[in-house]
């Protein structure tokens, strides 16, 4: 048997960017139970209950649960904190957005970075165990003999490419005769994929309205005669469409049977022959073996859900839905004992205190008027707010409380005024161990905001008040200024025998060292260091984690990062010099500038550059040209991106900005992705301006280093320079 060279390669490069960013000893322990009789009701709550009265109403469904082995706070870590804009949630407010990105735009207009209680909502499966809902666990390999061309149609309907000749559609001869239907059945049969998600997936990815995106015309200006059915490479936001076509073009998808047919084969071999064979899967990827959490189609939290709804319609309006289908059921180990609920948009996530400002103000047990009363308060009393702004019938606005004796309530917001932080304490304190952060003390009636990872440092600024639920609850403060309230028990203080000299410092370790995110061999692995490489240690002691002392270092381009103490060693004076595997680059501390490479004709420029500060810097030439949009740039207002083309004096320059992979000017996490789908060839690079871009560190490889340092900077923690 010949090894097909290129799939292993791509096997590898998978392996490898797993390996790099996430902790070695996370992965699940892959298994799957067909007998839904097995299911641990005490481990796995809701689940046996739910499926058997699906059972009992479709006896020819078949159910695969899918052990993940993963632990569920984790999970919820990784798809939120971690890595912000990993999920993204359209067109919600209040409680749907992540508490610390807040109403910060992180795709197009009305994208925003999901909170963990959203992400929550549409992880769990147990909300979506009913008729209606099921279809996003639909195994989404090709059943033979369960497809029919009339089923595809129901699907397509209301779409232009329903009972339709894509020949007679696109008015050329050239082009097949078979329907839009016929060959998404060809494909589905030749990629191993359902031809039911092909038409589903299109639909979504390509009408509008019902009719065809600017991605399968065939008429878009500079791509005439190229289609991308599946919007493969559109990666979003502005210039999407000449992305994909871009794309469409490298693949020769001149026609639309091709690129239905090849579209279908990418799905099939980049995610459905590789565990992610349901939609639910392609979104959450928690499959261990292809690597854990990056791998996914969308960011959206929705897309599996409303895909899924549209499959069922289509199957029920068919009269199929009786059919033998299977469903695969993904489980956590400690998954929440309640169904996780769905998201308020009334209110948001605070931890705040608040002073009453009116004597006699009653605490009540529900947000309404007519709600019993727990306690009164009087002006001048201190407590803490945990909700705020909920509008309800009763015309009030309310806002959840937490008494001093722990009882929670509901006071309208007009007798509640916002005060300073009250601090009793000022400790620095290390998670030992994953821990969820809570907006108020105690399990229940609180929200988690985030899961701090094992070795994560905070401070302390409230100590022992609320005993609940079986714990002691401290209130912390993070580094980023979000605050709310741990189980005392996961916390402790930081060894006190930290200290915070800068001092070089060189791996001693026979094996690559890793340098940790957090504190623990458990946290999110960086990068690695070679033996002798020399670091900057800035703090010394900083923890006690895993049988470990671990140091807090630096890199030569400011990465900060953790250690373990024993494999490193002070370097005396007279050996200090920059690290021998980061590039010894002069780059100027200005975050707007930019220095010119002659040789290749390229300005390159740190992120914030525009035409205005090259003009200040050369105030005696003349710069003009234009930008990626194609826009004149004949003013200090117009936009500057990477491939913008300007001329300064008589020669032509292009613009490379760091970190700017798309070219439309701004630095976000959707560049940091497309590094990454970069490295197993799921996005294209070839155009060496924009190689350059991806290479932030400037090393002359465009990597998961590069995709992390661009993530990094995007929330304030990595500087880009030119």
């Amino acid at each position: 048997m010949k090894l097909n060279m290129k799939k292993y390669m791509l096997f590898l490069i998978v392996v490898l960017i797993a390996i790099l960013l996430y902790p070695n000893n996370v992965y699940a322990q892959y298994r799957e139970e067909t007998n839904i009789d097995n299911i641990d009701e005490n481990k796995y709550p809701g689940i046996k209950e739910r499926l058997k009265d699906m059972k009992s109403r479709h006896p020819n469904w078949s159910f695969t649960i899918f052990y993940t082995g993963l632990n569920w706070d984790d999970v919820v870590y990784n798809e939120t904190s971690a890595y912000h804009g990993r999920s993204l949630i359209q067109n919600r407010s209040g409680a749907w957005r992540c508490p610390i990105c807040g109403d910060k735009v992180l795709d197009g207009t009305n994208w925003y970075c999901a909170s963990p209680a959203a992400v929550s909502f549409y992880l769990d499966p147990r909300n979506f165990l009913y008729d209606n809902e099921m279809f996003q666990f639909e195994t989404l390999s090709y059943r033979e003999g369960s497809y029919t061309k009339e089923g595809i149609e129901k699907i397509l309907d209301g779409t232009f490419m329903h009972e339709t000749s894509i020949s007679n559609y696109y008015n050329n001869s050239s082009y097949t005769s078979s329907t839009f239907a016929d060959i998404m059945l060809e494909a589905g049969r030749e990629a191993n994929v359902s031809p039911y998600h092909i038409a589903s997936r299109i639909k979504q990815e390509i009408t509008k309205n019902g009719g065809p995106s600017n991605s399968v015309t065939g008429t878009y200006p500079g791509y005439e005669g190229y289609y991308n059915f599946f919007n493969i490479g559109a990666t979003s936001g502005e210039g999407a469409v000449e992305r994909g076509l871009r794309y469409a073009q490298s693949k020769g998808w001149d026609s639309p049977e091709k690129s239905i047919k090849d579209g279908a084969s990418s799905v099939g071999a980049n995610y459905i022959s590789i565990g992610q064979d349901t939609l639910y899967l392609e979104k959450f990827d928690v499959d261990d073996r292809n690597g854990l959490y990056y791998h996914q189609y969308q960011q959206n939290i929705e897309a599996p859900m409303n895909e899924g709804r549209r499959i069922y319609n289509a199957y029920n309006s068919m009269g199929v839905i009786d059919e033998g289908f299977n469903f695969i059921i993904p489980v956590y180990e400690n998954m929440p004992k309640i169904v996780c609920p769905k998201p308020n948009e009334n209110f948001y996530i605070v931890t705040e205190d608040v002073e009453v400002n009116k004597d006699g103000i009653m605490v009540r047990k529900e947000n309404n008027t007519w709600a019993q009363a727990i306690q009164y308060v009087n002006s001048g009393d201190k407590i803490l707010r945990i909700e705020k702004g909920g509008v309800y019938s009763d015309g009030f606005i309310w806002d959840k409380v937490v008494l001093p004796n722990g009882d929670i309530g509901y006071i309208e917001t007009d007798y509640l005024n916002k005060i300073d932080d009250i601090i009793t304490c000022n400790d620095s304190m290390y998670a030992t161990s994953n821990v969820n952060l809570r907006n108020g003390p105690g399990l229940n009636s609180t929200t988690v905001i985030r899961t701090i990872a094992a070795g994560e440092q905070f401070i302390r600024i409230e100590s022992g008040k609320y005993n609940l639920d079986g714990y002691i609850w401290d209130r912390i403060k993070l580094s980023d200024g979000t605050q709310g309230y741990v189980a005392c028990n996961y916390i402790d203080m930081v060894n006190s025998s930290t200290t915070t000299d800068e001092e070089i410092v060189r791996v001693i370790a026979n094996e690559p060292l890793a340098l940790r995110e957090q504190p623990t061999t458990s946290s999110r692995k960086i990068t690695s260091f070679p033996k002798g490489t020399l670091l900057t240690r800035i703090q010394k002691n900083v923890a006690e984690a895993d049988g470990l002392i671990w140091d807090k270092v630096k890199t030569a381009d400011n990465i900060e990062g953790y250690v373990a103490s024993i494999y490193i060693e002070h370097v005396s004076g007279g050996n200090e010099e920059t690290p021998p595997d980061e590039p010894n680059i002069d780059q100027p501390s200005d975050k707007h500038s930019y220095w010119v490479d002659e040789g290749n004709k390229i300005i390159n420029c740190s992120p914030d550059v525009s035409i205005q500060d090259i003009k200040k810097q050369n105030s005696d030439v003349n710069v003009s040209g234009k930008n990626n949009k194609e826009e004149e740039i004949n003013d200090v207002n117009a936009s500057i991106g990477t491939g913008s083309k300007v001329n300064v004096g008589d020669k032509e320059y292009s613009i490379v900005k760091y970190g700017d992979i798309d070219g439309n000017g701004m630095i976000d996490s959707r560049d940091s992705l497309r590094i990454l789908k970069y490295v197993v060839g799921e996005y294209n690079l070839d155009d060496k301006v924009y190689f350059y871009a991806a290479d932030v560190s400037k090393d002359n490889s465009a990597d998961s280093r590069d995709s992390l340092r661009i993530l990094k900077y995007v929330v304030g923690e990595y500087e880009i320079k030119a």
